[in-house]
């Protein structure tokens, strides 16, 4: 992604930007564009860019533009190009706060707003911007700290006290914000929008009181207890069917990629008619997803479902809905729902009817997100049964991905008959039973399944490879790496290890197939290296097994893992692995037979591996 500021000029005599322009530009960043709009809206603009200079409005207007483009690479870096130009810009720290959240880079994103505004605790502006960035990065708790040591005037202390209520409204907890609202003075002087906060609060306070329910975690607990019992009956015995599979999006990670083999392989069986322990294979077998976005590559796995002739629903097409629109549910259910944080009611909501409608008999929920956006869902539309399936490590020991709502629902649903968890590692299943609180073999172990790799490339694969082997004349070794490129996958890390090697072993060239948040951020690094002629980027591609099987070792060096699709599909093609102890490696890996397990997932030893 290239920095806005290399299409802005610095002459402060440039004429300034025609007001039609602004406009223009200022109506479609309202508006609906889409990706490809923005990025058509875009190119027209920058020509005139050239000629003209910008205020601060339009070029905040002119970044969230290149938002709506839905890129992923290099997004930290260019929200950062803005805040420099603009610090104390609230829609620039707000995006870079967003985008280290996304990146699940919480305690850097945390360090460095707290290095933009050292004052924070006793500087109103400072504070008002940090309240924004706290909130991006869900650090709940030390926005409540900073709220309890602000040392601010009162004029000041009512806009804080008013954005503070906001964000424990979205955290559903209620009592607090109606706390919190009862401090707020000259509310009678305030706009239509503060007063119909602090009305929606305090209403929103009477209903969790009447209720019980202090939190989100109670809510989730309530609402378990009162539509988690009498499910419907499942269908005939000895028939399986119909099976939803609900996960968050189809992008490039290896949850994606199982999840489209699994359905696709049951539909094939629906359509045969094939009996698998006495249980006829009758469906039908549907996925539903929360989006699948061309933009983002979020609908990567999507063909494979359509050619699987798989029925596949895109959660955010669906009309949106009010809880009032939900027929047949108890009032006290109704009255929960809309204590529920709004990302998850919404999704709560068109879910509900969506199980109904397909009657569904068994919800196969998947990963983290999956369960907490559909399990509400499918216990009120009373599902027979409901199975989760856990991709990875627990969220208690992923701080970025860790939402609060999450083990009062686990604890919950454990206590219900027709619900089951699944993890596709022991290792993996045995954190989660620890966090829980669950005896050991709660968490049933289900593992990944992998077809043999395909050798074959499309021409693409071909040419690119062709390219690869002229520029790295003189190798004959290539280690192989396939991943998604965020911290956890450590793609940095990866290319370091690549940089030590080839100063021992220059007849050796390094392949990455994968893309991420920190592509950009890797392609700079090879760069900066001088390794461009040794360490190649293959960006998202769907012939894996093309890769595999060119090259001569899998390296593998994640933080955390479920059970790696890679290091599976790696043995398969017959190739050697080199891998951190991460989640279950050492359930598929036999360690120095077919691969090299490190000592430590945190910081391996790469240099006394002799596979290397």
């Amino acid at each position: 992604m290239e920095l806005l500021s290399a299409y802005l000029i610095a002459d402060a005599d440039a004429p300034a930007l025609p007001d039609d322009i602004c406009e223009w530009v200022g109506e479609a960043v309202r508006g609906k564009t889409s990706p490809k709009d923005a990025e058509a809206l875009f190119d027209e603009i920058k020509p005139i860019l050239a000629k003209h200079s910008c205020d601060e409005a339009f070029v905040l207007n002119l970044a969230l533009l290149i938002e709506k483009q839905r890129k992923t690479s290099g997004m930290i870096e260019f929200w950062q190009d803005v805040q420099r130009r603009y610090p104390d810009n609230p829609i620039a720290v707000r995006m870079v706060m967003r985008w280290y959240r996304r990146a699940r880079q919480i305690d850097e994103g945390l360090q460095r707003l707290y290095q933009m505004f050292p004052d924070h605790r006793t500087c109103a502006k400072q504070a008002s911007v940090t309240l924004l960035g706290l909130s991006e990065l869900k650090a709940f708790h030390d926005m409540d700290e900073l709220m309890s040591v602000l040392e601010v005037d009162e004029e000041d202390s009512r806009s804080l006290k008013m954005r503070y209520i906001k964000s424990l409204s979205e955290q559903s907890r209620f009592a607090k914000a109606k706390e919190v609202a009862e401090t707020v003075k000259g509310q009678d002087k305030m706009g239509a929008s503060s007063r119909v906060l602090l009305e929606t609060v305090t209403r929103a306070a009477e209903t969790a009181d009447r209720r019980m329910v202090n939190d989100q975690g109670d809510v989730i607990k309530e609402l378990v207890r009162l539509a988690g019992h009498d499910p419907r009956p499942l269908g005939e015995t000895g028939e399986l069917g119909p099976v939803v599979f609900f996960t968050g999006q189809l992008g490039t990670g290896g949850a994606e990629r199982q999840l489209t083999r699994i359905v696709s392989e049951f539909a094939k069986r629906e359509r045969s008619g094939t009996v698998i322990n006495g249980t006829k294979m009758t469906g039908p077998f549907k996925v539903c997803v929360k989006h699948a976005n061309p933009t983002t590559n979020s609908d990567f796995f999507l063909p494979v479902l359509r050619r699987g002739n798989v029925d596949t629903t895109i959660l955010v097409d669906l009309p949106d809905l009010s809880v009032d629109d939900i027929e047949d549910i108890d009032p006290a259910v109704r009255d929960l729902l809309k204590l529920l944080p709004e990302d998850i009611l919404n999704n709560t909501l068109k879910l509900i009817p969506y199980f109904r409608e397909t009657n569904c008999e068994i919800a196969n929920l998947w990963q983290d997100g999956g369960v907490l956006a559909a399990a509400i869902a499918a216990l009120i539309a009373k599902v027979p049964r409901i199975v989760t399936s856990f991709r990875g490590m627990p969220p208690n020991l992923r701080k970025e991905l860790f939402r609060p709502q999450l083990a009062p629902l686990y604890k919950s649903l454990a206590g219900l008959d027709h619900v089951s968890f699944s993890s596709n590692s022991r290792a993996a299943g045995a954190l989660y039973e620890e966090w829980l609180e669950l005896e050991n073999g709660a968490v049933k172990t289900i593992r990944n399944a992998s077809h043999m790799p395909d050798p074959k490339g499309s021409s693409d694969d071909e040419a690119w490879w062709a390219d690869v082997e002229e520029r790295s004349a003189g190798t004959d070794r290539t280690v192989l790496g396939v991943f998604r490129f965020d911290p956890n996958k450590r793609p940095l890390y990866w290319v370091d290890v690549a940089h030590e090697v080839i100063k021992q072993r220059p007849d050796t060239r390094f392949v990455i197939v994968g893309s991420g948040i920190q592509f950009v951020e890797t392609q700079e690094k090879i760069v900066e290296l001088g390794l461009q002629d040794r360490v190649f980027l293959a960006g998202v591609r769907e012939n894996v097994g093309f890769f595999y099987h060119k090259a001569d070792l899998v390296m593998h060096l994640a933080k955390m893992e479920g059970l790696p699709n890679v290091l599976i599909e790696a043995q398969l093609a017959g190739l050697p692995v080199l891998a951190t102890p991460a989640g279950g490696t050492d359930e598929v890996v036999m360690n120095g037979q077919t691969g090299k397990i490190l000592s430590r997932a945190d910081a391996p030893r790469w240099m006394r591996s002799p596979i290397l």
